[in-house]
């Protein structure tokens, strides 16, 4: 063992090779420093760099499942315009159809109105043609009961002549 003891106390080599022995032991514990901050560094990058491939990982896979919730939130508001399409065009048909009865009815209406008011207006033509012609038949009866009357009396005028 060669460290520093007390009955080197007076001895100049002794000190020297204390002096020595700690350098050579500084230089060592400088060295342990050096190879344990050196160890820690490459732990801390090696560390860095997993980590940094394990964010790249995860990024991807939010990157991934985002891609995949949007086109799932696409996808769903696609079919709910689709669908409010499909009920607004089912409703429009059935609008449609609804007029279209609605209009048949109308024009039914409308016909047998007309018919009626034809029924009406050939039943009041042909009572006023039935009255034109009585008024007629009595002054036609009127006109050859003078025609008659003139006719009697030209003849009893001939005979008296």
């Amino acid at each position: 063992m060669s460290g520093f003891q007390p009955e080197d106390v007076g001895s100049i080599p002794s000190t020297r090779s204390n002096y020595r022995f700690h350098q050579k032991s500084k230089r060592i514990y400088n060295m342990e420093t050096l190879y344990f901050m050196l160890g820690a560094l490459s732990v801390i990058t090696i560390v860095a760099v997993v980590s940094v491939f394990r964010i790249k990982r995860d990024v991807a896979l939010m990157v991934k499942d985002l891609i995949e919730d949007t086109e799932r939130d696409f996808s769903e508001c696609i079919n709910n315009v689709s669908g409010d399409l499909e009920k607004r065009i089912t409703e429009l048909h059935r609008r449609i159809d609804d007029l279209e009865k609605h209009l048949d009815s109308v024009e039914d209406r409308l016909f047998n109105e007309v018919q009626e008011s034809l029924e009406r207006s050939i039943a009041h033509t042909d009572s006023r043609v039935d009255k034109l012609e009585s008024n007629l038949n009595v002054k036609f009866n009127d006109n050859t009961a003078f025609v008659d009357l003139l006719s009697y009396r030209l003849k009893a005028l001939e005979e008296k002549s």
